[in-house]
């Protein structure tokens, strides 16, 4: 019994070609696909660097391409520009400086308050004197 298994089991599987066999089975080369494992490592990292440009195309270029616009405008500020700050809060610029700016909230014209320039996110339209003329 103990030669038959001994027939049945390769025992050194570079000698033969890389075969090997179990019992009565068919001989596995390679993979369960049949591929060589080297093949299989580019295709997964090929799959992976495919996700990662479908990801930055769709995700990351337009939000660094919208960031960029913003930082442009905000560099722009003049007096007179209505806006709208990160807090949701309406009003026009009075006066700018480097990093500041000083806006002027309220429909009374009264409240002055210097925001920095990160945090206006947006260039509204004059908003709040139209709700005012309504």
């Amino acid at each position: 019994m103990d030669k038959i298994n001994f027939l049945l089991l390769d025992v050194d599987p570079i000698i033969h070609g890389a075969k090997k066999t179990i019992g009565k089975s068919a001989p596995i080369v390679g993979n369960a696909m049949g591929k060589n494992p080297g093949s299989e490592l580019l295709y997964t990292l090929f799959c992976y660097a495919a996700i990662f440009f479908v990801a930055y195309w769709i995700l990351i270029r337009p939000q660094k391409k919208r960031q960029k616009e913003l930082f442009d405008r905000q560099s722009k500020l003049k007096a007179g520009d209505n806006i709208i700050t990160s807090a949701g809060f309406h009003g026009k610029i009075i006066e700018v400086n480097e990093k500041t700016v000083l806006v002027e909230f309220g429909l009374n014209k009264g409240i002055r308050i210097p925001v920095d320039k990160n945090h206006i996110l947006d260039f509204g339209e004059d908003t709040y004197e139209n709700s005012a003329a309504e």
